[in-house]
Parts: C-alpha cells; sequence; structure tokens
C-alpha cells in the first residue's frame, strides 16, 4: 500500500534522525577503539608490580604508581565512550521502533490485508500463552506422580507406618495436580479453537491452519475408568503417568505448530512494514 504524505513526512525524519545517532554512535565507538589501544600499549609497557598488584602494594614494593594512575585514567575514557556509544545506540533503536509503529499503525487504520495478518497472529501469541500455563500444569502433575511413585514403591517395600502416611498424602497431591489438569482441559480446547478461529478471514494465502483435529486432542481420554476420588495404586500411578505423558507430547507438537505460524505471520507482517517504510523514502 501507498504510504500517505503524513507517513512519508514523519519516516523521513526519523530515518534522518536515527542515521544521525548512527553516526555519532560510530564516532563515539572510534574513539573508544583508539583510546583502547592506547591503553593495551601502557599495560605492554607495565612490570609485573604494576600490571598484577594493587596500587598500594605495587607503591610498597617500587612500583611505577603514575604508570598505573595514567593507565587507569585511560581505561576510564575507554569506559565513558563506550557508554555514549552504547547510548546512541539505544537511541537508534528507540528511534527504529518509532519507524515501525508509525508504519504499522498507519497499516493497520488502512490496509485490510495487514489486518488480515495482525488478527491471527494476535490469538496466535495468546493461544501460546495458553499453552504455557497448562504444560506448567502437566510438569507438576508428571511431578507429583513420580514423587507419588516413589513413596507408594517405598511403601511397598518397608510396611512402615510413616512412609504409609506419606504415601497417602503424596497420592493425594498427584490426584489433585491431575485433576487440575482435567479442569483446565476444556479451557485449553477453547482457546486452540479461538485461535483456529482466527484464521477463517485470513487470506494471505501463505498461512494454513493445519491443526488437523485439534480440539480432539487427547482430552476425551479424561483418565477412562479411573477413579479420582480413589487413593492411587502403584499400577494406577503408573497408568495417570502414561496418559499426562500423552498429553504433554501431544501438546508440545502443537506448541511446534504455533510457534511455526507465529514465525511464518511474524515474517509477513515485518515484510509488509519494510515495503512502505521504503516506499516512504523513495
Amino acid at each position: 500500500m501507498q504510504p500517505s504524505d503524513t507517513l512519508k513526512t514523519t519516516v523521513i525524519s526519523f530515518e534522518a534522525d536515527r542515521r544521525d545517532a548512527l553516526d555519532t554512535q560510530k564516532k563515539h565507538i572510534r574513539k573508544r577503539d583508539a583510546f583502547q589501544g592506547e591503553a593495551d600499549k601502557m599495560r605492554d609497557s607495565m612490570g609485573w608490580r604494576e600490571k598484577y598488584l594493587p596500587r598500594w602494594i605495587a607503591r610498597l614494593l617500587g612500583g611505577n604508581t603514575s604508570a598505573i594512575d595514567r593507565y587507569a585514567d585511560k581505561m576510564n575514557e575507554v569506559s565513558a565512550e563506550d557508554k555514549q556509544a552504547r547510548s546512541y545506540a539505544d537511541k537508534a533503536d528507540t528511534i527504529n521502533s518509532s519507524v515501525i509503529n508509525a508504519v504499522s499503525d498507519f497499516l493497520n487504520r488502512n490496509d485490510a490485508n495487514y489486518r488480515n495478518i495482525l488478527i491471527p497472529l494476535a490469538a496466535a501469541n495468546e493461544f501460546k500463552s495458553s499453552i504455557g500455563k497448562f504444560k506448567g500444569l502437566i510438569r507438576h502433575a508428571l511431578s507429583e506422580i513420580n514423587d507419588a511413585q516413589s513413596m507408594e514403591t517405598m511403601d511397598m517395600f518397608t510396611k512402615n507406618k510413616g512412609f504409609s502416611l506419606m504415601s497417602t498424602f503424596a497420592n493425594g497431591d498427584a490426584r489433585d495436580a491431575v485433576n487440575r489438569v482435567k479442569s483446565a482441559a476444556p479451557a485449553f480446547e477453547s482457546a486452540a479453537q479461538r485461535y483456529q478461529d482466527s484464521y477463517k478471514d485470513f487470506s494471505v494465502g501463505k498461512i494454513e491452519a493445519e491443526f488437523g483435529d485439534l480440539t480432539d486432542l487427547v482430552f476425551d481420554f479424561m483418565f477412562d475408568g479411573f477413579d479420582f476420588m480413589s487413593i492411587f495404586s502403584l499400577s494406577a500411578l503408573g497408568s495417570a503417568e502414561d496418559n499426562m505423558e500423552k498429553v504433554q507430547r501431544q501438546v508440545k507438537s502443537i506448541e511446534g505448530t504455533v510457534d511455526e505460524q507465529i514465525d511464518q505471520l511474524q515474517s509477513l507482517r515485518d515484510a509488509c512494514i519494510a515495503k512502505t517504510r521504503q516506499a516512504c523514502t523513495l
């Protein structure tokens, strides 16, 4: 899409400021490197006392403290120039972000194709967040199951009442953690469906939703035939672990697909911005 005159003026002004910042950064880098070269020569000319000992010890042992002081002053100059170089690099980055935001805002207001990229991208990032939370619940459940299995095994071999009590508590924690995954599954499915729905009007053509039967996941397994109100046995814990790991594998697979689509959508978005940005300076 062709940029407006207002956008052109804005971008040209920003680009000029950015070039100035980058040019100034380069000047400070050159000065920093020159000072560093001088400092290296100073250090090369020092003896072992000046190089490796604290100043006061070097002085006691007859070291050249003036050389130490000159070297310290030169390194302060190096540090000051490096700080200035980083400051102007940050300024250039800030200006660059302002250019990107200005172009993006213009396209978002005026270009339907650009909006059709942003909608699924926002949904993908939202779904990515949901995936992270759901994975956290799964990891916690697997950890609790593993702890319960260990306690169950010790209880089986020791017949100690203390281990038996701890095993009961561990089983209860595992049951609660698994139930939290089970309770979160419908919300996760809904988030997945919202993400798929965001592609309905996406017409750029490079991106396709390739989830297949995403919403089937493994959530119909819901630990079929499992009584969550009962205390786990060792075999039951093993079954719960197998099912939970199956869910974990599928969620990781989904996450990989979402990550790929986010990368593709971001590339499309960035290409649109770059094309319009370039058109502003022609």
